[in-house]
């Protein structure tokens, strides 16, 4: 069985990047992601909702970034396909930072925002 598409999302922070081989380490993941010539990335607000990088999110040329402009620590949501030979690569691959403190109201560190979220829904029943 496949992936769904619809359900198929990368979200996390960079740990190591090999340009030469294609292959980006994601926290929190024992497999590696690979990127390829159509692997489209875009500088943005990485607070954007889950739910609009699944869909096709229009984002602006000014917005597209080079692969080279990616650097460990940045964090990622990115669709993704799971070939036939288990290998995942990413799709349209939203590129950002963390989220300071300041950043964010009522905020302890660096999380991110989808956990934050979750972290609404668990305490008060609703976002």
């Amino acid at each position: 069985m496949g992936v769904d598409p619809k359900n198929a999302l990368i979200e996390g922070e960079i740990t190591s990047i090999d340009l030469d081989k294609r292959i980006l380490y994601v926290k929190r993941r024992d497999e590696p992601v690979f990127f390829c010539e159509l692997t489209e990335f875009f500088q943005g607000d990485i607070s954007l909702p889950i739910e609009r990088v699944f869909h096709a999110v229009k984002f602006s040329n000014d917005q597209k970034i080079n692969v080279a402009d990616v650097s460990v620590e940045d964090l990622i949501k990115s669709r993704y396909s799971k070939f036939s030979d288990g290998k995942i690569y990413l799709d349209t691959c939203l590129v950002g930072k963390y989220l300071s403190s300041r950043d964010v109201a009522g905020s302890k560190g660096t999380t991110l925002l989808s956990e934050k979220w979750v972290l609404s829904i668990t305490q008060n029943g609703r976002p």
